[in-house]
């Protein structure tokens, strides 16, 4: 069972004067839960933040669509803590789509129509779960092919999701340190210490090069940097002899040690990498998360950093925007050039029937992450802010393309008649447990929503919850 949303327009690409003629298409990867806890590192959020009843969920394409975008669009045209990221990249002449949650990064997979051999930059922004082997593997395949990767971390014990893992312990899974040579510092033991978690507002201790890309880039040069609350990194190379530090600690010698903004090259494609998350945090992010702006703060130049970030991992003086398609019947890529483009989706929701105000409903667990004796708990959160009204209550458990339905868990459609009140709000656990000694589970998916009993129609949103068991 699956609710669908589906549309297409005809798009035309105009590029802004003085900016990069080549488009590239740039991919922000929320299926590592970048929106968990006090965290909103997304570029769009599609639905706005009161009526969601939780956390952040982007879908693929930003809404309204980037070809709403022109000279004079506000960020606020998204909503984000990253949307002035995306709205910049979109004004350069780019194209900017989001991976959402639940999904599964390939690399060469036909049958995934955001694969990433489809992409020219996937950014990874703090990430909070791991990455399946066979996500890695597609993650440096996809740069050594070509591709631009972009990784953004934070201070030891960023933990948002309670699964024992922050961005930097996500990281040092995917071993970047023998892939690129680039370690984010964190301790064993996962205690937060000085070196890895630390705030210089005005960070100023650059590479003396003036031609260097980062720090005097095509956007302008950089005054400062502000960190708030980060790691710093770790270079390695006699593991990748390209990489390269641009910033360091202030007091801090130039060396492989207290790098704050690094960058290599792996294969044919460019890596960049900083310690922390919220330098691109523009301030207008999901209301109930702490967020502040640190995009366009007076005294530093983080935007100018991440655009000139941005623009380097493209490419653009070593075989600039290489075809790394290996389906023959992939759509091709948007122009940039001001002519007319293939159709392209955007994304508009499929009319359906909703009272005036609609109930919102949660689903969630207590863990992303499962191991024999933890605690398992299903928990079902609704809210209906409008008049009384009966509805179905369905809820799915989805397992290696199996569906099974609350609350007989059988494979027959079955459902839950509720009467939900006027401007009332319902928690309910599902049920918990003491998780077995079972075989690894990936990407076990509950679904929840509320259909009316008469038209068999959704009403207001749907929700749905993953993790992983070992």
């Amino acid at each position: 069972m699956r609710f669908l949303l589906a549309a297409s327009a005809a798009m035309v690409w105009i590029v802004l004067p003085g900016q990069p003629a080549d488009c590239a298409r740039f991919l922000f990867d929320a299926s590592c839960i970048p929106m968990a806890g006090d965290a909103d590192w997304v570029v769009d959020a599609e639905v706005p933040t009161p009526a969601r009843g939780g956390q952040s969920r982007p879908d693929r394409y930003p809404s309204p669509g980037c070809c709403t975008v022109g000279s004079d669009t506000v960020e606020t045209h998204w909503t984000g803590g990253y949307s002035a990221w995306g709205i910049e990249l979109v004004k350069s002449g780019h194209w900017v789509e989001t991976i959402p949650r639940a999904s599964t990064l390939t690399c060469g997979d036909c049958g995934n129509s955001q694969d990433l051999s489809f992409y020219d930059v996937l950014i990874i922004p703090e990430p909070q779960v791991i990455y399946l082997p066979g996500e890695k593997e597609a993650i440096v395949k996809f740069v050594w092919d070509g591709g631009g990767l972009f990784l953004i971390s934070n201070h030891c014990g960023s933990d948002r999701t309670g699964n024992n893992y922050d961005s930097a312990r996500v990281f040092e899974e995917m071993e970047t340190d023998l892939y690129f040579g680039i370690e984010f510092e964190r301790d064993p033991d996962n205690e937060i210490h000085d070196f890895c978690d630390w705030n210089e507002l005005n960070n100023r201790n650059f590479i003396d090069d003036p031609l260097d890309p980062l720090i005097h880039g095509i956007y302008g040069d950089i005054r400062a940097i502000g960190f708030h609350d980060a790691t710093a990194m770790i270079l390695h190379p006699e593991n990748n002899n390209t990489v390269q530090a641009h910033a360091w600690r202030n007091d801090r010698p130039q060396g492989t040690t207290d790098v704050t903004v690094a960058t290599c090259e792996y294969g044919r494609g460019r890596v960049a990498a900083i310690g922390d998350s919220a330098p691109a945090d523009d301030g207008t992010g999901d209301w109930r998360d702490s967020l502040f702006n640190g995009w366009s703060h007076s005294t530093t130049s983080n935007d100018i950093l991440f655009m000139n970030i941005s623009h380097w991992l493209t490419a653009p003086d070593v075989d600039p925007l290489p075809t790394r398609t290996p389906c023959p019947n992939h759509t091709p890529w948007p122009r940039c050039d001001g002519t007319a483009t293939p159709s392209v989706p955007t994304h508009t929701p499929t009319p359906v029937h909703t009272p005036s105000i609609h109930p919102v409903i949660r689903i969630f667990t207590n863990r992303l992450i499962y191991y024999t004796g933890d605690w398992f708990e299903l928990r079902l959160d609704i809210e209906n802010p409008g008049p009384s009204l009966a509805v179905h209550e369905y809820i799915l458990l989805e397992v290696v393309n199996l569906f099974f339905f609350y609350p007989s868990w059988s494979q027959k459609p079955d459902y839950q008649l509720l009467y939900l009140s006027a401007d009332h709000a319902t928690s309910e656990m599902i049920f918990g447990f003491e998780w077995p000694d079972t075989d690894r589970l990936d990407n076990v998916i509950f679904w929840a929503a509320l259909l009316d009993p008469d038209t068999g129609e959704l009403l207001g949103n749907y929700d749905f919850t993953s993790f992983s068991a070992f």
